[in-house]
């Protein structure tokens, strides 16, 4: 068993160290084929250069809304009071970076917490030393001060290291701001004799839809081809790359709830700067990832440094009640989402989108850059991997062990499983199962066997991954047993983590 973590103490002389960095970058409601790499067509050469030193997975998984999946990551366990959409830390569970930290890492958050989102309990109260951003979300990319249209009137605070901030200069801008956080950090971090941990938590792309102008221009008139052609061209380019499977179907715009063929949509031109300005928030995060990569390899850092990007679910296919063809999304004053034909795109070719528990809901580009260690540089594994192995992988590259006891408290063992062994290129042991929940919305993954289900517990469906995992073939019918089976897994699992 683990003992507990001890403090760090410096080498005598402050030698340097050989542990490696980690830059962990997580984009909000970001699809699955957004970035160039998955299939996109939006600009990401930032991005898609660590899937060309590194490694892209598959079949890697998050939870299907923001805080969970956030607390799993964190905390390497499935998230606990999850039949919702927060997720509670407690004493009982150690993060990332309280461990980190006990083997000599400096630790920083730069933007989106979203785990607990009162006082006492920042990044600050959880083993971060810097904090720079917001405990759960502003509702303006601009001004965050700005009254929170989203929620009522309720302004969530944006803070430095527990001093509120209220006031923005004139060219503020979210993303900007915490890729230039986490630049400040790394450069500061390098330094020293100590390892660094940088945990870059953007809010882009999530709505509402606002963007530079400059970013927006390039992208006007690109989009103008159709969600139906677009979404057909993204995945050919998967099938390209070796990421999906040709025997997967697809389902067509109109067979989709809530959507309809481009060729039957009135106000083409709106719906083209809708997917315009979102494009043009991706771009803005991936010109400053291009600015945290240059920081690295100019520090003398970058070859012992782990890079890895994800999103924390799937893409948004929601409308927001400001949504009007009378309003041009991308500035300050405006509110708008990309809407549900958008949305299903960005998670092509899988089904439904962000708070689903289908894969369109779940499923995460993860990419993971590690000189000298990942050796094959643009491969894809296949390997299935959770948001709760990052923490046991971080432990793992720290060498130190997952905990038992931390502050005086009896620790959740740990439910991740590190993704080493993946990244050195080896057959790691699977999950044998996988669990989520969102509200009424409940899934189970055993094997190549998927079983979703919503609110009746009759209503539980069964697709077999290895020639379907778009899930168009509902087989529940004809598997009585594995049905019945899984779904007292799902049962046991649910009364064991809501508790």
């Amino acid at each position: 068993m683990a003992s507990a973590l001890a403090p760090y103490s410096a080498a005598a002389g402050g030698e340097k160290h050989d542990k490696p960095n980690i830059v962990l970058i997580v984009a909000d409601d970001m699809g699955w084929s957004d970035a160039g790499c998955y299939g996109g067509e939006i600009n990401t050469p930032n991005i898609d250069s660590l899937a060309a030193d590194g490694l892209r997975f598959s079949q890697f998984y998050v939870n299907p809304v923001c805080a969970p999946s956030r607390a799993a990551l964190m905390t390497g366990l499935y998230p606990r009071n999850h039949n919702g959409s927060t997720s509670v830390l407690t004493p009982n569970m150690v993060t990332a970076a309280q461990a980190l930290r006990s083997a000599g890492y400096r630790t920083s958050i730069s933007g989106k917490w979203n785990c607990q989102r009162q006082k006492p309990d920042t990044p600050l109260a959880w083993g971060f030393e810097e904090f720079y951003g917001f405990p759960d979300m502003p509702s303006n990319y601009f001004n965050p001060a700005l009254e929170d249209m989203k929620f009522g009137g309720f302004r969530p605070p944006f803070e430095h290291n527990g001093e509120e901030i209220w006031e923005f200069p004139d060219d503020f801008y979210v993303t900007d701001a915490i890729n230039d956080h986490a630049v400040e950090m790394i450069k500061r971090y390098s330094e020293g004799s100590e390892p660094f941990f940088a945990y870059v938590a953007h809010l882009a792309p999530h709505n509402p839809l606002q963007a530079r102008p400059e970013d927006i221009e390039q992208y006007r008139g690109k989009f103008m081809g159709g969600w139906d052609a677009l979404r057909r061209e993204r995945h050919q380019r998967q099938l390209d790359m070796g990421l999906v499977h040709p025997e997967w179907g697809m389902l067509d715009y109109g067979n989709i709830t809530n959507t309809s063929p481009w060729v039957d949509t009135e106000h083409k031109e709106w719906q083209d700067l809708r997917m315009a300005v979102y494009a043009a928030m991706i771009d803005s995060m991936d010109q400053g990832i291009g600015r945290i990569l240059r920081t690295l390899k100019d520090c003398g850092v970058d070859r012992n440094t782990i890079v890895l990007f994800l999103s924390d679910n799937g893409g948004d296919a929601g409308n927001m009640r400001w949504d009007s063809p009378d309003i041009d999304p991308g500035g300050v004053d405006t509110y708008c989402a990309v809407g549900p034909e958008w949305g299903v795109m960005h998670n092509t070719p899988f089904r439904a989108a962000k708070a689903a528990v289908y894969e369109g809901g779940i499923a995460t580009p993860l990419i993971v850059r590690w000189h000298d260690t990942i050796r094959n540089g643009g491969a894809v594994t296949n390997q299935v991997g959770h948001v709760m192995d990052l923490l046991p992988t971080f432990c793992d590259v720290a060498g130190i062990e997952y905990p038992d006891e931390y502050n005086g408290e009896e620790i959740i063992p740990c439910e991740g499983l590190s993704l080493l062994p993946i990244l050195e290129g080896k057959q790691r042991d699977a999950y044998e199962w996988l669990f989520w929940e969102h509200n009424d919305k409940k899934a189970v993954r055993h094997g190549d066997w998927k079983l979703v289900g919503s609110g009746d517990p009759a209503n539980w469906e069964l697709y077999d991954f290895e020639s379907d995992r778009t899930e168009l073939r509902n087989l529940a019918e004809e598997h009585p047993d594995r049905v019945k089976t899984m779904a007292q897994a799902w049962s046991d699992w649910a009364e064991r983590t809501n508790g």
